[in-house]
């Protein structure tokens, strides 16, 4: 961590804030509340600086993740080409709930399905994976 924090001149150490999130999630899997508040306290912010980046950034998670982690992308082009259909379709093959904007994410303990759902909802997208 230190050595993450060095890479930043001392009056900018607040910029090695995602670097050292990083690290912690690559190290204990999700990033806390201790670890907001030690990351914090290390670079001299408050703990709100902190939580602002965990919960805006969709790839640093609060809590451990499943042993299968599936991400549908939503951006402009991903929604023309049916990403949005894809996410409908993987939903109502494995009975999990669709995520919303507010919930950003699954809960860990539905992220678990197994292979022969995925290859259903696979084959079910299989019409809007090119649908350019």
């Amino acid at each position: 961590m230190d050595e993450a924090i060095g890479h930043y001149p001392p009056d900018e150490k607040r910029s090695a804030a995602l670097p050292l999130l990083h690290l912690w999630q690559e190290h204990f899997d999700f990033i806390n509340d201790d670890a907001v508040t030690w990351i914090a306290a290390k670079l001299g912010l408050q703990p709100i600086n902190i939580l602002e980046l965990v919960t805006f950034y969709p790839m640093l998670r609060e809590k451990r993740a499943g042993k299968t982690h599936i991400r549908v992308c939503r951006t402009l082009s991903c929604a023309m080409a049916g990403s949005y259909q894809v996410m409908e379709n993987f939903c109502a093959a494995t009975g999990i709930p669709p995520v919303t904007e507010y919930t950003r994410r699954f809960p860990p303990a539905l992220t678990e399905v197994s292979a022969s759902s995925l290859s259903n909802v696979w084959q079910a997208a299989a019409p809007h994976r090119f649908a350019w």
